[in-house]
């Protein structure tokens, strides 16, 4: 075993993913091949498994297994990406998808990052994450799945979550992601302090007053339109 996987045993659940999924499905974390099979059934799909000795054993008719790492393979078009993601590149995963031009994702992960991925602005679960998935479109918890469904049984509960993009994201620039990232290392600060300690020239708009912690995704856009004004400016 590797990476933290542990394995999802609940058929119940299993056919439940599998009915969302369709196409071309690329698949992170096969394990066993619990979902694989089920998938299989669905479309074609590619599963990829980091551990070598569950990669060899996996043999189902139609399905081409990669053993390998899931963060060094390409993401790019499929009708659906999903899998019972590792808990410690589970982010890493999630990020790597929105970075595609893959539309949709099924995952499960731990309920705690679901419900950062769902978390709406003055919520305690508001993040960095939350932005970067809501601003790509809509994100729901669609099913959460109890320790005693895995093996070996986890410390914590999991979550089936389903991403879909939809239309343009409004972050999308070098700079837009750039704020992101620096806004939320101190969520609980003024965006104008935080920004500023960064080398940021700042104006005097009431949104920098603001907290990362309670603000919306066009309200980013606004702030990085504004430094975007004030850097113009200063090359010019």
């Amino acid at each position: 075993m590797r990476r933290n996987q542990v394995f999802q045993k609940h058929e119940p659940t299993l056919e439940f993913i599998a009915s969302i999924v369709k196409g071309k499905i690329l698949e992170i974390g096969a394990g066993h091949g619990e979902l694989t099979k089920h998938l299989a059934k669905k479309g074609k799909v590619t599963a990829v498994e980091i551990d070598e000795n569950l990669a060899s054993k996996i043999k189902i008719k139609g399905v081409k297994i990669i053993h390998g790492d899931a963060l060094k393979q390409d993401f790019n078009n499929y009708n659906f990406i999903t899998g019972n993601l590792p808990y410690n590149i589970s982010s890493k995963i999630i990020m790597k998808f929105i970075d595609s031009n893959t539309k949709k994702a099924v995952f499960t992960v731990q309920k705690e990052l679901a419900e950062r991925m769902i978390a709406k602005p003055g919520s305690k679960n508001y993040s960095k994450l939350s932005v970067n998935v809501q601003n790509v479109g809509s994100c729901k918890i669609l099913r959460i799945i109890p320790p005693e469904l895995f093996n070996p049984k986890p410390k914590v509960f999991s979550a089936v979550v389903e991403i879909e993009k939809k239309g343009e994201p409004i972050l999308k620039t070098s700079l837009d992601k750039k704020i992101v990232s620096i806004i939320f290392q101190h969520k609980n600060q003024n965006i104008g302090k935080v920004l500023k300690r960064e080398g940021f020239k700042i104006s005097s708009d009431s949104i920098f007053l603001k907290k990362a912690r309670n603000i919306e995704i066009n309200e980013i856009k606004k702030v990085s339109e504004i430094i975007k004004v004030t850097l113009q400016r200063e090359e010019g």
